[in-house]
């Protein structure tokens, strides 16, 4: 700003007369450039409290982030993990579960197909008799 007033200073007046500019007129265009630097000065303070309050709501914002993906990462381990364990272990039980199952029903069929249902309802009709 004192650059300013000293270069305004320094420059040649341009009127046709070369008469320098009255201390009264010096005084109001100084006193015009202090109440314009206390101006920028308040509106430098007005964008600091701005950006102290925004620094905060950022803040906020990135500690939200950083828990809303520690909550998914917990989330994910305690799906996953359990899915893991049960393909791990369970899948002997459930393989050996299925063999049973077959053995079962192989047997079931054996026994069917040896079981004539014409020849029982012929022995049923001649106990009837």
């Amino acid at each position: 700003m004192d650059s300013n007033l000293n270069s305004q200073l320094d420059k040649p007046s341009t009127s046709a007369t070369s008469t320098p500019p009255s201390p009264s007129a010096l005084a109001q265009e100084l006193m015009a450039l202090r109440q314009e630097h206390r101006d920028l000065q308040n509106q430098l303070k007005v964008q600091e409290e701005y950006l102290r309050y925004l620094w905060t709501g950022m803040d906020k914002v990135r500690r939200y982030i950083f828990w809303n993906y520690v909550g998914t990462v917990v989330k994910l381990v305690i799906i996953v993990v359990p899915l893991l364990a049960l393909y791990f272990f369970a899948a002997p039980m459930i393989k050996q579960a299925f063999q049973s199952w077959q053995a079962l029903q192989s047997n079931l069929n054996s026994v069917n197909s040896t079981i004539n249902i014409d020849s029982i309802l012929n022995t049923v009709q001649e106990l009837k008799k």
